[in-house]
């Protein structure tokens, strides 16, 4: 089963803790125009997720989802 990793951009605030602990290294910080003008995470490699959901669990804003894909 592969996972997608999905973040809420305007709720992002860019504290790294996700990219800190995705044990498989899923997630980087990148320049993206969100509405507060500073870098947010996104997702990479979303094959390697194993769904262990612990970015979504990190985040302390809430803007991260890990969902199943059917493929």
């Amino acid at each position: 089963m592969h996972f997608a990793v999905i973040v809420d951009k305007d709720r992002c605030d860019g504290c790294e803790l996700c990219v800190d602990v995705c044990p498989l290294d899923v997630l980087e910080m990148v320049q993206v125009s969100n509405s507060k003008k500073i870098p947010m995470v996104r997702s990479f490699g979303e094959e390697k997720c194993t769904g262990c959901q612990r970015c979504a669990e990190r985040c302390p804003c809430m803007a991260i989802d890990v969902d199943p894909e059917d493929r």
